[in-house]
């Protein structure tokens, strides 16, 4: 596996890390504020994953 390659690979879960952060921390915001919910990192990014 070359450098580039890589740091693409490493980047894009760098990414999706962030992503699936920012998603919990809205679905939260929204869904909290109606019931007693709370959406977990890992399902956060198993959706973020997903698409």
């Amino acid at each position: 596996m070359s450098i580039a390659r890589f740091e693409c690979y490493l980047y894009g879960k760098l990414i999706a890390i962030l992503l699936s952060g920012y998603i919990q921390s809205l679905f939260n915001d929204f869904i909290g504020e109606q019931i007693d919910f709370e959406l977990s990192e890992w399902k956060a990014y198993k959706i973020v994953k997903k698409t």
